[in-house]
């Protein structure tokens, strides 16, 4: 039922960090860069973010046809309805 674990061994010295290039720094490095790995993995399996961004695009391009369709025929609108108007008294 459990995994066993090898037994920790407390008492082990690392070796003095001299430089970056040490094993003390390599395994530093790659502890930040595990860290770095499973942050990304994690935020990359978020997909809430992403249906907001593609709702989000998707009202731009709506509200940016709707600019242009006014542009295009908000003249001839007003003068269709200035015509329908004056018909009628």
């Amino acid at each position: 039922m459990w995994a066993r674990l090898p037994p920790a061994n407390l008492f082990r010295r690392q070796p003095a960090a001299v430089g970056f290039g040490t094993e003390r720094g390599r395994v530093a490095v790659n502890r930040i860069l595990q860290a770095l790995g499973t942050v990304v993995g994690s935020a990359r399996e978020d997909e809430g973010g992403q249906a907001l961004v593609e709702y989000s695009l998707l009202l731009l391009l709506i509200a940016v046809a709707a600019v242009a369709a006014v542009q295009t025929f908000g003249l001839g609108v007003s003068t269709l309805y200035q015509s329908i108007v004056n018909v009628f008294p």
